[in-house]
């Protein structure tokens, strides 16, 4: 997904929802860091997004994306096959 929009423009809560998801009706205290919604470390134009505990306003996504990690995981055993990941990433280059 693009960033939300920047600051001076406007920012609702339901962009941010539709930006990071989440049940409605849509409440900001759904969004804070570290929770099910929005991951830990979550960066917004200002700085991290706040996690529970802190006070929290809709200023703080001003330019805040969602975001995907993707943990991989090697057992360090040696082989001369590819691992998916690595045929996936030579067909794609491949075809780019």
């Amino acid at each position: 997904m693009s960033a939300l929009p920047s600051a001076p423009n406007s920012l609702s809560i339901n962009q941010i929802a539709q930006e990071f998801g989440g049940d409605t009706p849509h409440a900001l205290s759904e969004y804070y860091a570290d929770g099910s919604i929005v991951p830990s470390g979550t960066q917004g134009e200002g700085g991290a997004i706040p996690s529970s505990g802190s006070a929290i306003s809709i200023g703080d996504f001003f330019g805040s994306r969602q975001r995907v990690t993707i943990n991989l995981t090697s057992h360090n055993q040696p082989t001369n096959q590819p691992t998916s990941l690595q045929a996936l990433y030579t067909r794609s280059r491949a075809a780019a």
